[in-house]
């Protein structure tokens, strides 16, 4: 037992030491599959990679969210009949953007279906030790007399077999966006991708980002067979009659998706009169905007001074594989950011409303005219694409009986130092010494005549 023992503890120590080590690494190593973060949200990316990825959610047959039914066959004028157990799944798999959980008007802008259907067959009448196989229409075609007893479901020694069998959509996907509706076929034999309209499209570009895109499918899709209940004929030949059997199921969708809109509004809070006492400089601004921003710079003199960043971006896989966008807020950001449905219709000229609100102050040193820039990037425009918001501002030094400014220089040496005017000051004829004096001397006469009264 000693040498056991001996052996065990190095070997324990060893899986403990490596242990350690491994957790050491997972703690300190981030992991190398973590989604990179990411400056600007890469739109074209994304969408190019869900409309690739799309034909590939055409029949997609998932039988964990399929509907089911059954259709009766029957063949022989009754002398045979069968259930057979059809089913389908359709639901919508996303957009082609989407970006927590927003979509913005984009060219491309579809949304992307996952739809697939299953259908049950006729099968061949069992035989021991013989495998069973499909009466269709390809095996009639080469069928043998020594097999063909195995399709004759209704006795009457001709096979039957299925002809042809499918499902149909009799169903509309329809696009509503505030008070416009639109509506297109859902067809079977049609892609899977259905682009939003144009017409929706622009209207979507004012959406304030608190409005919706709702997406409504309803109808019924159809499934079908068509079976060759074949009989004797003439000449005891087997003769074709086809018939139909088909089983329809209700479709009803809706999915809504918040928009972000492209246009912004611009206010300068201070200084109002866009003219300021140059100790204390201010450049504060509000911005309203339809969708989230993402980015802004503060530019003096056409000098970059403050560069912000607001939200970063990772692309993340969702629902059905299809790529989405998630942002991620700056720390610095809930301080400058809120989201208040607005509709500052007097201050604009048209009636658009704005679910985001950015407040930015920034103070400068400077003295006389100066050019102040913020420009904005939102979290849907690509690294060219920004707002600009451009001011010039006036600084001025207070002056002192219109000969002194607050440094104690004479204006007249410096007329080009930019100064308020100011009036010279004069002393009121009441305030002459001997009318001060009396002043004081009826305060002093107050208490004395106060105590006199109160005895």
């Amino acid at each position: 037992m000693k040498p056991t023992i001996a052996f065990s503890i190095p070997i324990r120590f060893s899986v403990m030491l490596f242990c350690f080590f491994v957790a050491v690494l997972l703690v300190s190593v981030p992991p190398a599959f973590a989604a990179p973060q990411l400056s600007s949200p890469p739109i074209n990316e994304v969408v190019a990679y869900n409309l690739a990825l799309a034909p590939s959610l055409d029949n997609s047959y998932d039988p964990s969210t399929a509907n089911r039914t059954t259709i009766t066959i029957i063949l022989g004028g009754g002398a045979f009949t069968h259930d057979l157990s059809v089913s389908h799944n359709l639901d919508v798999a996303g957009l082609s953007l989407l970006e927590d959980n927003m979509t913005h008007p984009v060219p491309d802008l579809a949304i992307i279906l996952t739809r697939g259907y299953s259908m049950a067959h006729l099968i061949s009448i069992p035989v021991e030790g013989e495998g069973n196989f499909l009466c269709d229409r390809t095996f009639f075609e080469y069928i043998s007399d020594e097999t063909a007893w195995r399709c004759d479901f209704d006795g009457d020694y001709c096979a039957e077999y299925e002809d042809s069998s499918g499902m149909a959509y009799n169903a509309n996907v329809t696009f509503s966006f505030r008070n416009d509706s639109i509506s297109v076929p859902l067809e079977s034999n049609i892609s899977n991708v259905i682009p939003i309209p144009d017409t929706l499209l622009k209207a979507m570009e004012d959406s304030s980002g608190a409005d919706n895109l709702t997406i409504n499918i309803s109808g019924e899709l159809v499934f079908f067979y068509v079976m060759n209940d074949r009989h004797m004929g003439y000449g005891d030949e087997c003769g074709s009659n086809l018939i139909s059997f088909e089983k329809s199921m209700p479709l009803s969708i809706n999915r809504s998706y918040a928009v972000a809109g492209t246009h912004k509004l611009f206010f300068l809070k201070a200084p109002v009169l866009r003219e300021q006492w140059f100790r204390n400089n201010r450049f504060d601004g509000i911005v309203l905007s339809q969708s989230p921003l993402r980015h802004a710079e503060i530019s003096l003199n056409g000098n970059l001074t403050s560069n912000l960043s607001l939200r970063t971006f990772e692309v993340v896989f969702g629902p059905h594989g299809l790529e989405i966008i998630q942002s991620n807020l700056s720390e610095t950001v809930p301080a400058m950011e809120s989201i208040n449905l607005t509709t500052p219709i007097p201050l604009e000229q048209g009636n658009s409303s704005f679910a985001y609100i950015y407040r930015f102050n920034y103070s400068y040193d400077g003295l006389g005219e100066n050019n102040l820039s913020l420009v904005v990037y939102d979290s849907f425009s690509g690294p060219e694409e920004f707002d600009r918001y451009d001011e010039t501002l006036q600084s001025r030094m207070l002056s002192y009986g219109g000969k002194t400014l607050e440094t104690g220089q004479p204006v007249q040496e410096n007329p080009l130092t930019p100064s308020r005017g100011s009036i010279a000051v004069q002393l009121d004829p009441l305030l002459t010494l001997p009318a001060l004096g009396l002043g004081f001397l009826v305060l002093l006469l107050i208490p004395v005549f106060n105590s006199w009264l109160r005895r």
